[in-house]
């Protein structure tokens, strides 16, 4: 699992940038593109929904048919329908493994 406080010391000062150039500057210190615009992303919607710094990333993904995504990554809507489309015994396992 990847600690969003990492994450938010590689992307300090970026919400005074651009997108582009904060990708960048993640690619500059050795992060591939994807991965830089993944760190990018998920800094991005939790700075832009809470200050909490303690958080981490569940490391769950959501498939569809065209890719597959973080649940961090998702949108509040495509989070609300995976989740609402789970089984109870999924919705614990997942719950768990937030948690921990």
């Amino acid at each position: 699992m990847i600690m969003l406080q990492k994450i938010y010391k590689l992307c300090e000062c970026f919400e005074k940038q651009d997108r582009k150039t904060g990708i960048m500057k993640l690619i500059n210190k050795g992060y591939s593109e994807s991965t830089s615009i993944k760190y990018y992303n998920i800094w991005r919607r939790h700075y832009m929904d809470s200050n909490s710094k303690d958080l981490m990333v569940s490391g769950i993904y959501i498939e569809t048919r065209r890719e597959r995504k973080l649940l961090e990554e998702c949108t509040f809507l495509e989070r609300q329908r995976y989740l609402e489309a789970l089984s109870k015994e999924q919705l614990i396992k997942i719950t768990q493994a937030v948690l921990k």
